[in-house]
């Protein structure tokens, strides 16, 4: 499934008339410009980006920078994808594979009741040192 976003950009600037190109008439042109959620996402968080770097109003930021993040939730819905599964897949992902690595940063380690919760998804979950998340999936099912 395809979805498209469509952007109206309009110009504001004067441009010779097409039937006068040397003649002072001049007219108003506006032009539409078709863009897919994914590249407007980009687009939006690519912008947010700059904006931090310039110093920009926070609120703006994260105006624009929550529209990208909408529209990527948006593609992974029509996608079939849940968003709730994919933050807590990689969540438990990156904690079973450290753990396995030897890697979990000290404030996880020392914590008991972490680790004894991290220990028992190792030894349920297919997750090794070599793992990447691409290759793991999980879904969400509400319970009964």
């Amino acid at each position: 499934m395809r979805i498209n976003l469509i952007i109206v950009r309009r110009h504001n600037r004067l441009e010779p008339h097409p039937n006068h190109r040397n003649s002072p008439i001049m007219t108003k042109r506006s032009a539409t410009v078709h863009v897919n959620k994914l590249a407007a996402a980009q687009r939006q968080l690519r912008a947010a980006i700059r904006m931090y770097f310039a110093g920009e109003d926070d609120l703006a930021i994260h105006t624009v920078a929550s529209a990208a993040y909408q529209l990527i939730k948006d593609i992974k819905m029509a996608r079939g994808k849940s968003e709730a599964a994919d933050f807590y897949l990689a969540s438990i992902f990156y904690a079973v594979r450290d753990y396995r690595r030897g890697t979990l940063p000290s404030h996880m380690t020392s914590d008991p009741e972490l680790m004894d919760w991290v220990r028992k998804l190792a030894q349920v979950l297919p997750i090794e040192a070599t793992s990447k998340l691409e290759e793991i999936s999980a879904s969400i099912h509400a319970g009964t």
